[in-house]
């Protein structure tokens, strides 16, 4: 009897103990997805700052050679030359130049969409 019994708290012991490590994996398996989505989530976030940085210096090497074969100066010469007011913001800058791009792009579709409404009546 006392075998039995020692048995069966052996047995108990020993199902509570792997409750405890299956609930303890699942808390792991659930951290790693987590970790797993965030290092996803940065891989991302750098490629997207790489093909940002690629454009950015396609651009600076286009206007590099602008400046060069039109104007006949360096990009540093230009760039000497011209100095920025102290209040001058960047930022608010490019939003307005945003601002300005948009209602072009639809005038321009517009003027698309007329021009091949045009046609078709033709």
């Amino acid at each position: 009897m006392k075998k039995r019994r020692a048995k069966k708290l052996r047995s108990l012991k020993l199902t509570t103990r792997l409750e405890s490590a299956r609930a303890q994996a699942d808390l792991l398996a659930n951290e790693l997805a987590e970790l797993n989505r965030n290092a996803a989530a940065s891989r991302d976030a750098r490629a997207a700052i790489e093909v940002q940085r690629a454009e950015a210096m396609a651009r600076v090497n286009f206007v590099r050679e602008s400046c060069a074969n039109e104007l006949n100066q360096s990009l540093d010469e230009i760039a000497g030359e011209i100095t920025l007011e102290p209040e001058f913001d960047l930022e608010a800058q490019r939003a307005h130049v945003e601002d300005l791009r948009e209602p072009a792009g639809e005038l321009w579709r517009g003027e698309y969409d007329g021009a091949r409404r045009t046609f078709r009546s033709r």
